[in-house]
């Protein structure tokens, strides 16, 4: 998961080509869902992995999945605020 929020950092610095950005969002979606593939539901950094993959996607205008993601965060923990704004700012 920190190469995950490596990955994001770095692809939403100012002034990043397209390609670079594209490339570390990529790679930021790959890294949580590694890990999302180790962990069960009770894991407690789960609606925040979520959520911060949720983000990547809608940066990446995957508009489907990051819904997907969103949905499924609220779901486990309704009360995690993070993953309101991140969806109403894909919004």
């Amino acid at each position: 998961y920190c190469w995950a929020l490596v990955n994001i950092q770095r692809a939403t610095r100012p002034g990043i080509p397209p390609n670079d950005r594209r490339f570390n969002e990529t790679r930021a979606v790959a890294e949580i869902d590694y890990v999302l593939r180790l962990v069960d539901e009770s894991f407690p950094l789960l609606p925040e992995m979520l959520t911060r993959r949720a983000e990547s996607l809608a940066r990446m205008r995957q508009f489907s999945d990051a819904e997907t993601t969103f949905r499924r965060a609220v779901d486990l923990k309704p009360d995690y605020w993070p993953v309101y704004r991140g969806w109403a700012q894909m919004y």
